[in-house]
């Protein structure tokens, strides 16, 4: 496991995948939906990613973003929240451990 900032406490976060008994040896393809002003940041409104292992880290995720966006696209990335399947992930969750997963990326928005 990795250390990375946390992006919301700029604590160090471990990445990689959590010590549990599931497989995870096979790769996770992971498609990207941005919104907004993310989208903006990204100059893309989707993008597909994959992860060596299912079900690790939503930080794993994040480093592999930091290492294909700049530093403004992490800074609007850090206020966003990131959701699968209708649950909001935090930066410490597993992500699903499944083949293919979607992430939709949402700025926070006001409204009512």
């Amino acid at each position: 496991m990795t250390n990375v900032p946390d992006l919301h406490s700029g604590k160090p976060a471990q990445t990689g995948t959590p010590n549990d008994k599931t497989n995870h040896s096979e790769p996770a393809t992971v498609t990207m939906r941005y919104f907004a002003g993310i989208a903006q940041a990204a100059g893309i409104t989707e993008e597909t990613l994959e992860l060596p292992v299912r079900g690790a880290l939503t930080s794993s995720l994040i480093n592999l973003l930091a290492q294909r966006h700049s530093a403004d696209f992490m800074k609007a990335l850090s206020i966003c929240a990131l959701v699968s399947g209708g649950q909001r992930l935090a930066f410490t969750d597993s992500l699903p451990d499944v083949a293919n997963i979607e992430i939709d990326v949402l700025p926070p928005f006001a409204g009512g």
